[in-house]
């Protein structure tokens, strides 16, 4: 990601409309999650500037997090009030079977191919017996523009993509859909005309992650919002600016808790 956009991604994670409607499909699913086990254990990996730790907190989970990036780190520090490990996503420092719940949103998709598959392997390692992945990542690779530019977006994902890239981590899916599918025919339209105009003239890329003013920024939520609970009621979108995806290992969907928890979420010193 391009430095300037840590701070953008600072500021739009307190109410942008599209972090919203992420943030309430994710922790609807993670407290859906934690009412079958109080012994929740959640690792955000690819944390960036904090926030996703922040709520996890809020509910009472115990909740660690890392991310690559010093700058993201220092923001995410800012907003916890607390550490954060740094480390690659390629060797996550964390101990086998750690964590109830894994986050990563919106991280696999700045790898190379051949290195997604040893992050989602990765991924796939730290979950107890029965553990969920919980998976957010862009989708259509025709709507690539500056915006993947400026936060060094290297794939855009089909759902056959990402369930092919899941079951080579040995995971499957139980929910597997897009998602921010109202809005599709506008981001389209807008990222074709930007395409357009800017045809011929080099500029800075620059992420989508612009302040909308109340009430639009309310508005532009609201159909977010409405399609997560159709998505929780069982509904799958075939079109959508995300593919959104819970994931178990293959055979192991019935237990959430880490066998063994333990208050620090079991991680290695790194």
């Amino acid at each position: 990601m391009e430095s300037p956009e840590y701070e953008t991604m600072f500021r739009a994670e307190e109410d942008h409309w599209w972090y919203r409607g992420l943030r309430d499909i994710v922790f609807s699913e993670i407290d859906r999650l934690a009412l079958r086990d109080r012994a929740v254990i959640l690792l955000d990996a690819g944390c960036g500037t904090g926030k996703t730790l922040e709520v996890a907190r809020a509910h009472g989970i115990d909740a660690s997090g890392f991310d690559l990036s010093e700058r993201a780190l220092a923001f995410a520090v800012r907003r916890i009030g607390g550490s954060v490990a740094r480390a690659s996503i390629l060797r996550p420092p964390f101990a086998d079977g750690s964590f109830s719940i894994v986050v990563s949103n919106d991280v696999l998709c700045c790898l190379a191919p051949a290195d997604q598959v040893v992050a989602m392997r990765g991924l796939a390692r730290l979950l107890a017996r029965g553990g969920r992945l919980i998976v957010n990542l862009p989708a259509h690779p025709s709507l690539s523009s500056s915006h993947d530019r400026a936060v060094h977006i290297e794939t855009r994902y089909t759902r056959r993509g990402l369930s092919d890239l899941l079951e080579s981590a040995g995971l499957e899916a139980e929910i597997l859909t897009h998602r921010n599918t109202v809005l599709l025919p506008i981001a389209a339209a807008v990222r074709l005309f930007r395409r357009f105009v800017s045809r011929g003239t080099e500029k800075p890329p620059r992420s989508d992650l612009r302040p909308a003013p109340e009430p639009l920024n309310s508005l532009l939520a609201t159909p977010l919002l409405l399609e997560n609970r159709l998505i929780r009621l069982g509904a799958r979108f075939p079109l959508g600016l995300s593919i959104y995806c819970v994931a178990h290992r293959r055979g192991e969907r019935e237990r959430v808790a880490p066998e063994a928890p333990s208050g620090g979420g079991g991680h290695e010193s790194s």
